[in-house]
């Protein structure tokens, strides 16, 4: 195949991708892909906007506690919501511990830290729900084979391993 059908084939793929999602207010990439209106925004800034409030510790410890004891059951479920990851997602299962370590402190609107993301060290969320469903993305999309989500104000963290 010469160069030139090779781009032109490059084009051709790239016209029938959908457009990514993004937050019409900071232009954040939307992870979740909804039918809803439009301009859908992101957590952060619902949260900042205070249209949303971050789980509290008690929450997001239930969450955790949830996930350790159905981790078959996040695959599923987050299979089921539509993602701009879907493409990615390879067949597998997860492993799911809880750990603790040192708090690191809340220091903006985000109380949840997933280390690694797509295209990121460091991706902050508000909600342990879309944490926790972000997490199993990069597992199955085999962008790491453990993802750390880490709550920053008890310093509790769920990891999620491959297996």
């Amino acid at each position: 195949m010469s160069r030139t059908d090779r781009l032109r084939h490059m084009d051709e793929r790239r016209l029938s991708w959908q457009p990514v999602p993004r937050c019409t207010r900071c232009g954040r990439i939307l992870a979740t892909v909804s039918a809803g209106p439009a301009d859908a925004a992101c957590e952060r800034c619902l949260t900042v906007k205070g249209d949303l409030t971050p789980d509290t510790p008690a929450m997001v410890t239930a969450a955790f506690q949830a996930a350790v004891a159905k981790s078959e059951d996040l695959v599923a479920q987050v299979r089921e919501a539509p993602s701009i990851w879907d493409a990615r997602l390879g067949d597998g299962q997860i492993a799911t511990h809880v750990v603790s370590s040192s708090a690191r402190g809340q220091r903006s609107w985000s109380v949840l830290r997933i280390t690694p993301s797509f295209g990121a060290d460091v991706e902050v969320f508000a909600l342990a729900d879309s944490a926790i469903a972000q997490a199993v993305r990069v597992v199955l999309a085999g962008v790491s084979t453990s993802v750390r989500v880490s709550d920053v104000r008890t310093g509790r963290t769920l990891v999620v391993d491959a297996s």
